[in-house]
């Protein structure tokens, strides 16, 4: 006899609230749907909390992608719209890829909009997951394309797009424009879709955004651009066609430091090289190490002074 039932069968009929409610949670997460269902006829709470995060079975059952338990939870009373500041059931179903789920929870009066505390909504979970089937769906049941949450604390929160170009979801981000996303929305410290895309390497979606208006020549609230943050991590191919396309070789950031100053200090030397060889300033970079009140990758500055003795 499985565990889970055999706490069922030992309650008896006398069992308290209390000590049913609390198996309940234990259950779903495992998937053992019999026993969610013995311990709903014995009278337990669907919406029972976890004393930690907060997690109801509902939650469990999402996670696992459990299509037949989150209907027994739901036709029993388990609320599709949960309080914000603990989970919103049909982002993590949105989160976990679970179409059906998604579809189910819609059908069951969830709000399509609805969010979590930290400001993710479903739209945004499944940009960033790259589910672009689920994308399509939320939009076409309302999801709000340019839905962003500020707050004085922590400032702009994520967002649909900046998602999808963080994630390299090319087609998602396509399709995100198409339907009005805002090219040059920022994150919490100012960076763009195109500088997420360029900082994680995705070419093709930074190319797209591009091709769709994107401002090459966006900065964030540290002075960085997408060049700069794409040579911190030696992203050869976007570096490429950042330079083709005009972007600053000899931009400064806030803490004074180039492009090339940036790249040479991360031990990216090849990348310190092409950007040379495409016209970067090495003195300028060594002046700005010299100025630096960080301790400075020597390696970087050896492989500078060389470069400069030859350029002599």
């Amino acid at each position: 006899m499985k565990r889970s039932l055999w706490m069922v069968l030992a309650f008896g009929a006398c069992a308290s609230a209390q000590e049913i409610n609390g198996p309940l949670l234990g259950p779903a997460q495992k998937g053992d749907l019999e026993a969610v269902k013995q311990l709903i006829e014995k009278g337990a709470d669907v919406n029972t909390r976890d004393g930690g995060a907060g997690y109801t079975p509902m939650y469990h059952a999402i996670k696992r992608g459990d299509l037949e338990m989150v209907k027994v939870l739901v036709q029993h009373g388990a609320r599709v719209n949960v309080d914000p500041n603990t989970y919103v059931p049909l982002m993590r179903a949105a989160q976990a890829g679970s179409l059906t789920i998604v579809e189910y929870l819609l059908a069951a009066g969830a709000d399509v909009n609805g969010h979590e505390s930290s400001g993710w909504t479903a739209l945004i979970a499944a940009a960033g997951g790259g589910h672009t089937e689920m994308v399509q769906l939320l939009l076409d049941r309302g999801s709000k394309v340019n839905f962003q949450r500020r707050d004085f604390q922590y400032g702009n929160g994520p967002m649909a797009l900046l998602a999808a170009a963080a994630g390299g979801h090319t087609k998602i981000v396509e399709l995100l424009v198409e339907k009005g996303a805002r090219l040059e929305v920022r994150d919490k410290i100012g960076n763009t879709a195109l500088i997420l895309a360029a900082l994680n390497g995705h070419s093709e979606t930074m190319d797209l955004l591009l091709a769709k208006g994107a401002n090459l020549r966006a900065r964030n609230n540290y002075g960085w651009d997408a060049l700069m943050m794409a040579a911190q991590h030696g992203h050869a191919q976007v570096i490429r066609e950042l330079i083709q396309r005009g972007s600053d070789l000899n931009l400064t950031n806030g803490f004074g430091w180039t492009t090339l100053a940036v790249a040479a200090h991360q031990g990216q030397f090849n990348t310190a090289k092409s950007l040379v060889e495409a016209g970067a300033n090495v003195q300028d970079a060594l002046a700005a190490f010299e100025d630096s009140h960080e301790t400075v990758n020597p390696r970087a500055i050896e492989l500078l002074k060389r470069i400069a003795a030859k350029q002599q």
